[in-house]
C-alpha cells in the first residue's frame, strides 16, 4: 500500500505503569511501523518495576521517541488516571499531527498497522475515530478476537482525527472515556470504526487489573453514568451472561446498574448526550428485532 505525504502525521500517547511483562512487544511493534509518528510519547505513570529501563534500553536509537516519567502513587487503573497519563504526554508534543493516537503499553501489531488505519481515514473523510479489532490473548496461549459491535473502538488502540478530538473536547478523566469519546464524536456527525480486517494482540485480558466481577460492577455504574436505555442495559446483562464467571459477570453488571439507580448516583452532565445515546441505543435494539424476526 502507498499513501502520499498529505495528512499522514501521528502522534502516539501511551500511559505505561508496570509493564515490563508486556512492553518490549510494544516497541518492537512501533519501531517497525512503516509509517513512524512523528513523536511517540511513553509516559511512565509511577511503575515499580523494569519498565523505564527496558523502554530507555529500546529506544536510545530514536529520537522520535520519549519517555517521561509522571510520579504518583496511585494504582494502575483504566479511568483517571490513563486519561491523565495521556494528557501528561500529549501537552508535551511541540510537533504538528493530523491524528493523536492514544495507544496501550500491552499490544502487539504488524508492521502496516498504522499505515492501514490512515488509509481508512483517507479514504472517509467523516471518520473521526478508528483502530483495530483487538485479538485477546487467553490461558494456554490460546486468542479470542473482540465480540464488540464495528462502531466501538477499543481504549487499548484508538487513533482520533484532530479535528474530532477537538470537537468532542478530548477525553473524560473517567471510567469508560473510550465509550463516551465515541457518543459525543456519532452525536456530532462523525463515524467511529473498528477495522476486522485490522488487527492488534492484546496480551493482556481485560478488566486483569481488578478482577472480572468489580469491573463488571464497575461497567453498570458507568451505564448508569452514561444515561444507558434501561431495556438496552437489561439486554447487555444478558448477553454478558455467557462470560467468566458464567452468569455472575451479567448479574455484577446488572448490580452495578441497580446500586447506582438506588443511590442516585452522578450522571454526565449533558442532557443531549444522554438523550443521543438512549436514541442510538433504542435504534440498535429494533435494528437487532428486524435481523431475528
Amino acid at each position: 500500500m502507498v499513501i502520499d505525504n498529505i495528512m499522514n502525521k501521528y502522534v502516539v500517547i501511551t500511559p505505561a505503569k508496570n509493564e515490563s511483562k508486556y512492553i518490549s512487544f510494544t516497541l518492537d511493534s512501533m519501531i517497525r511501523q512503516s509509517i513512524k509518528p512523528v513523536k511517540w510519547i511513553i509516559v511512565d505513570d509511577g511503575s515499580l518495576d523494569d519498565t523505564c529501563s527496558i523502554v530507555l534500553k529500546a529506544i536510545q536509537n530514536y529520537s522520535w521517541i520519549t519517555l517521561l516519567k509522571k510520579n504518583t502513587n496511585d494504582k494502575r487503573a483504566p479511568g483517571s488516571n490513563v486519561v491523565n497519563a495521556f494528557y501528561f504526554g500529549l501537552r508535551s508534543i511541540k510537533e504538528n499531527y493530523d491524528y493523536v493516537v492514544k495507544l496501550d503499553a500491552d499490544l502487539k501489531f504488524e508492521e502496516d498497522y498504522f499505515e492501514k488505519l490512515i488509509e481508512q481515514f483517507k479514504i472517509n473523510n467523516k471518520l473521526g475515530i478508528s483502530g483495530g479489532y483487538c485479538i485477546n490473548s487467553i490461558k494456554g496461549n490460546k486468542k479470542k478476537i473482540d465480540s464488540t459491535p464495528e462502531y466501538h473502538v477499543r481504549g487499548a488502540t484508538k487513533m482520533y482525527r484532530k479535528k474530532c478530538f477537538d470537537d468532542i473536547g478530548g477525553l473524560m478523566p473517567v471510567f469508560g472515556w473510550d465509550g463516551i469519546d465515541e457518543m459525543k464524536a456519532m452525536m456530532l456527525g462523525w463515524e467511529t470504526k473498528s477495522f476486522k480486517n485490522i488487527t492488534v494482540l492484546h496480551l493482556r485480558a481485560t478488566g486483569q487489573e481488578t478482577g472480572p466481577l468489580k469491573y463488571a460492577w464497575r461497567r453498570g455504574v458507568l451505564n448508569y453514568y452514561m444515561g444507558y436505555n434501561p431495556l438496552y442495559l437489561i439486554l447487555s446483562c444478558l448477553n454478558n451472561f455467557s462470560k467468566r464467571p458464567y452468569i455472575l459477570f451479567g448479574l455484577s453488571l446488572f448490580a452495578g446498574y441497580l446500586y447506582s439507580v438506588i443511590t442516585q448516583s452522578d450522571r454526565i452532565n449533558d442532557e443531549n448526550l444522554i438523550n443521543f445515546i438512549k436514541k442510538f441505543q433504542l435504534n440498535r435494539i429494533n435494528i437487532l428485532r428486524l435481523l431475528f424476526i
